[in-house]
Protein backbone atom coordinates (compact mmCIF):
# COMPACT_ATOMS: atom_id res chain seq x y z
CA UNK A 1 0.00 0.00 0.00
CA UNK A 2 1.27 3.31 -0.94
CA UNK A 3 0.88 6.62 0.43
CA UNK A 4 -0.99 8.69 -2.16
CA UNK A 5 -0.94 12.33 -3.06
CA UNK A 6 -3.44 13.74 -5.60
CA UNK A 7 -2.16 17.41 -8.06
CA UNK A 8 -5.43 18.64 -9.32
CA UNK A 9 -4.35 20.46 -12.51
CA UNK A 10 -6.46 23.34 -13.86
CA UNK A 11 -6.33 24.85 -17.09
CA UNK A 12 -3.13 23.56 -18.35
CA UNK A 13 -0.81 23.66 -15.24
CA UNK A 14 0.98 21.14 -14.70
CA UNK A 15 3.39 21.98 -11.16
CA UNK A 16 3.43 19.02 -8.53
CA UNK A 17 4.34 20.08 -5.15
CA UNK A 18 4.64 17.56 -2.23
CA UNK A 19 7.06 18.95 0.03
CA UNK A 20 10.10 16.32 -0.68
CA UNK A 21 8.39 14.76 -3.09
CA UNK A 22 8.04 15.19 -6.64
CA UNK A 23 7.68 19.46 -7.28
CA UNK A 24 7.32 21.11 -10.53
CA UNK A 25 7.98 18.43 -12.44
CA UNK A 26 8.45 18.41 -16.36
CA UNK A 27 5.87 16.50 -18.21
CA UNK A 28 7.13 13.70 -20.14
CA UNK A 29 5.21 11.68 -22.69
CA UNK A 30 6.81 8.48 -22.68
CA UNK A 31 4.67 7.18 -26.17
CA UNK A 32 4.24 10.20 -27.94
CA UNK A 33 7.54 12.08 -28.93
CA UNK A 34 7.55 12.56 -32.28
CA UNK A 35 9.39 9.16 -32.71
CA UNK A 36 12.29 10.14 -30.39
CA UNK A 37 13.14 8.03 -27.44
CA UNK A 38 14.90 9.06 -24.58
CA UNK A 39 17.26 7.29 -22.83
CA UNK A 40 15.83 8.82 -19.00
CA UNK A 41 19.28 7.90 -17.43
CA UNK A 42 21.02 10.30 -19.37
CA UNK A 43 18.31 12.53 -19.25
CA UNK A 44 18.89 12.63 -15.15
CA UNK A 45 22.38 12.68 -15.97
CA UNK A 46 22.67 15.37 -18.22
CA UNK A 47 20.15 17.92 -16.67
CA UNK A 48 19.98 17.07 -13.03
CA UNK A 49 16.06 16.66 -13.72
CA UNK A 50 14.75 13.42 -11.75
CA UNK A 51 11.15 13.75 -11.56
CA UNK A 52 8.85 13.63 -14.37
CA UNK A 53 5.25 13.93 -14.62
CA UNK A 54 4.22 10.55 -17.82
CA UNK A 55 1.10 12.13 -19.41
CA UNK A 56 -1.33 11.09 -20.79
CA UNK A 57 -3.60 8.20 -19.52
CA UNK A 58 -6.77 8.76 -20.95
CA UNK A 59 -9.79 6.73 -21.54
CA UNK A 60 -9.82 4.53 -24.92
CA UNK A 61 -10.25 6.47 -27.92
CA UNK A 62 -13.92 4.46 -28.68
CA UNK A 63 -14.69 5.58 -25.21
CA UNK A 64 -14.08 2.39 -23.32
CA UNK A 65 -13.46 3.14 -19.08
CA UNK A 66 -10.44 1.40 -19.89
CA UNK A 67 -6.79 3.59 -18.94
CA UNK A 68 -4.57 3.99 -22.35
CA UNK A 69 -1.69 6.23 -22.89
CA UNK A 70 -2.76 8.88 -25.40
CA UNK A 71 -6.11 6.80 -25.58
CA UNK A 72 -5.02 4.10 -28.06
CA UNK A 73 -6.50 0.71 -27.55
CA UNK A 74 -3.52 -0.83 -28.42
CA UNK A 75 -2.08 1.03 -25.62
CA UNK A 76 -3.97 -0.82 -22.37
CA UNK A 77 -1.67 0.67 -18.99
CA UNK A 78 -2.82 -2.78 -17.53
CA UNK A 79 -0.71 -4.44 -20.16
CA UNK A 80 1.82 -1.79 -20.93
CA UNK A 81 5.80 -2.97 -20.62
CA UNK A 82 6.84 -0.17 -22.90
CA UNK A 83 6.58 2.30 -20.25
CA UNK A 84 7.00 0.33 -17.29
CA UNK A 85 10.78 -0.08 -18.33
CA UNK A 86 11.10 3.81 -18.74
CA UNK A 87 9.71 3.41 -15.09
CA UNK A 88 12.16 1.49 -13.97
CA UNK A 89 14.86 3.31 -15.67
CA UNK A 90 14.33 6.20 -14.22
CA UNK A 91 13.53 4.76 -10.41
CA UNK A 92 17.36 2.93 -11.21
CA UNK A 93 18.73 6.11 -11.75
CA UNK A 94 17.42 7.88 -8.84
CA UNK A 95 14.62 9.37 -9.98
CA UNK A 96 10.49 8.82 -9.84
CA UNK A 97 7.24 9.57 -11.82
CA UNK A 98 3.60 10.78 -11.39
CA UNK A 99 1.24 9.81 -14.07
CA UNK A 100 -1.14 12.25 -15.58
CA UNK A 101 -5.04 11.90 -15.97
CA UNK A 102 -6.60 14.09 -18.61
CA UNK A 103 -5.01 17.10 -20.49
CA UNK A 104 -6.49 18.94 -23.61
CA UNK A 105 -6.84 16.22 -26.29
CA UNK A 106 -8.70 12.94 -25.91
CA UNK A 107 -10.81 11.53 -23.78
CA UNK A 108 -11.13 11.95 -20.00
CA UNK A 109 -11.87 9.14 -18.10
CA UNK A 110 -14.38 11.00 -15.83
CA UNK A 111 -16.65 11.21 -19.07
CA UNK A 112 -16.75 7.82 -19.57
CA UNK A 113 -16.50 5.55 -16.57
CA UNK A 114 -19.80 5.63 -15.56
CA UNK A 115 -20.04 5.84 -11.90
CA UNK A 116 -17.38 6.41 -8.99
CA UNK A 117 -16.29 3.22 -8.19
CA UNK A 118 -15.51 2.29 -11.90
CA UNK A 119 -13.39 5.37 -12.57
CA UNK A 120 -11.80 5.18 -9.09
CA UNK A 121 -11.00 1.32 -10.59
CA UNK A 122 -9.48 3.11 -13.54
CA UNK A 123 -6.83 5.17 -11.54
CA UNK A 124 -6.07 2.16 -9.36
CA UNK A 125 -5.14 0.39 -12.51
CA UNK A 126 -2.80 3.11 -13.12
CA UNK A 127 -1.32 3.41 -9.66
CA UNK A 128 -0.93 -0.38 -9.40
CA UNK A 129 1.01 -0.31 -12.63
CA UNK A 130 3.36 1.80 -11.79
CA UNK A 131 3.84 1.95 -7.98
CA UNK A 132 2.83 5.44 -8.02
CA UNK A 133 2.77 7.40 -4.77
CA UNK A 134 1.65 10.45 -6.45
CA UNK A 135 -1.19 10.89 -9.29
CA UNK A 136 -1.76 14.41 -11.39
CA UNK A 137 -5.16 15.40 -12.90
CA UNK A 138 -4.73 17.57 -15.84
CA UNK A 139 -8.35 19.22 -16.13
CA UNK A 140 -8.61 21.73 -18.99
CA UNK A 141 -10.29 22.11 -22.50
CA UNK A 142 -13.77 20.52 -22.41
CA UNK A 143 -13.16 19.16 -18.80
CA UNK A 144 -12.87 22.70 -17.46
CA UNK A 145 -16.44 23.34 -16.49
CA UNK A 146 -17.60 19.84 -16.40
CA UNK A 147 -19.40 19.60 -13.28
CA UNK A 148 -20.73 16.24 -13.72
CA UNK A 149 -17.21 15.23 -14.59
CA UNK A 150 -15.77 17.24 -11.96
CA UNK A 151 -18.02 15.72 -9.46
CA UNK A 152 -17.24 12.23 -10.43
CA UNK A 153 -13.71 12.92 -10.62
CA UNK A 154 -13.65 14.47 -7.24
CA UNK A 155 -15.68 11.51 -5.66
CA UNK A 156 -12.93 9.03 -7.42
CA UNK A 157 -9.98 10.90 -5.90
CA UNK A 158 -11.94 10.54 -2.48
CA UNK A 159 -12.07 6.77 -2.71
CA UNK A 160 -8.28 6.21 -3.91
CA UNK A 161 -7.07 9.01 -0.69
CA UNK A 162 -8.95 6.44 1.39
CA UNK A 163 -7.65 3.18 0.16
CA UNK A 164 -4.02 4.57 0.43
CA UNK A 165 -2.16 4.57 3.48
CA UNK A 166 -1.50 8.18 3.64
CA UNK A 167 -4.23 10.76 2.66
CA UNK A 168 -1.82 13.88 1.72
CA UNK A 169 -3.77 15.49 -1.21
CA UNK A 170 -2.75 18.42 -2.92
CA UNK A 171 -4.24 21.54 -5.94
CA UNK A 172 -2.93 23.03 -8.41
CA UNK A 173 -4.44 26.33 -9.26
CA UNK A 174 -4.74 27.71 -12.20
CA UNK A 175 -3.44 30.62 -13.52
CA UNK A 176 -3.52 33.12 -16.58
CA UNK A 177 -2.11 36.69 -17.27
CA UNK A 178 -4.27 37.82 -15.29
CA UNK A 179 -4.56 35.07 -12.20
CA UNK A 180 -7.30 32.36 -11.98
CA UNK A 181 -9.81 32.36 -14.38
CA UNK A 182 -13.75 32.02 -13.81
CA UNK A 183 -13.53 28.10 -14.37
CA UNK A 184 -10.63 27.34 -12.58
CA UNK A 185 -12.10 29.12 -9.76
CA UNK A 186 -15.13 26.71 -9.75
CA UNK A 187 -13.13 23.88 -10.34
CA UNK A 188 -11.30 24.54 -6.97
CA UNK A 189 -14.74 25.41 -5.40
CA UNK A 190 -16.53 22.21 -6.63
CA UNK A 191 -13.53 20.03 -4.84
CA UNK A 192 -14.05 21.78 -1.72
CA UNK A 193 -17.68 21.28 -1.32
CA UNK A 194 -17.26 17.65 -2.11
CA UNK A 195 -15.00 17.21 0.57
CA UNK A 196 -11.98 16.34 -1.68
CA UNK A 197 -9.35 18.33 0.52
CA UNK A 198 -6.14 19.52 -0.58
CA UNK A 199 -3.24 19.94 1.66
CA UNK A 200 -1.11 22.24 -1.14
CA UNK A 201 -1.87 24.32 -3.66
CA UNK A 202 0.44 25.44 -5.80
CA UNK A 203 -0.05 28.16 -8.78
CA UNK A 204 2.46 27.39 -11.57
CA UNK A 205 2.88 30.99 -13.71
CA UNK A 206 4.99 29.09 -16.68
CA UNK A 207 6.25 32.18 -18.57
CA UNK A 208 3.22 34.92 -17.88
CA UNK A 209 5.14 37.01 -16.38
CA UNK A 210 7.60 37.54 -19.58
CA UNK A 211 6.85 40.13 -22.45
CA UNK A 212 4.55 40.50 -24.73
CA UNK A 213 2.70 39.21 -21.42
CA UNK A 214 1.24 41.79 -18.50
CA UNK A 215 2.97 41.51 -15.12
CA UNK A 216 -0.04 41.30 -13.60
CA UNK A 217 0.57 37.59 -12.66
CA UNK A 218 3.47 38.50 -10.96
CA UNK A 219 1.87 41.14 -8.64
CA UNK A 220 -0.60 38.77 -8.58
CA UNK A 221 0.80 36.39 -5.41
CA UNK A 222 4.83 38.79 -5.06
CA UNK A 223 5.42 35.77 -2.30
CA UNK A 224 5.50 33.16 -5.33
CA UNK A 225 8.89 34.82 -7.08
CA UNK A 226 10.44 37.13 -4.14
CA UNK A 227 13.44 37.53 -6.19
CA UNK A 228 11.97 38.63 -9.28
CA UNK A 229 11.63 41.51 -10.74
CA UNK A 230 9.06 42.03 -13.22
CA UNK A 231 10.78 42.26 -16.36
CA UNK A 232 11.70 38.79 -15.41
Amino acid sequence: MFALKVALVVVSMISVAIGAGIRAAPYYMPLDNNGQDFDMAKVIEASGVKQFILAFALASDDGQCIPTWDGKINQKIADDQVVLKKVQAIRAAGGDISVSFGGYNGIDLAHVCKDVNSLANAHQIVIDKYSLTNVDFDVEHDNLGDVQGGTLRFNAIKVLQQSAKSKDKQQTLPSTTVGLSGLGRDEIKLGVDLGAKMDLAVVQVRNRCRPPNPPVLCTFCPCLMPNRKLDQ
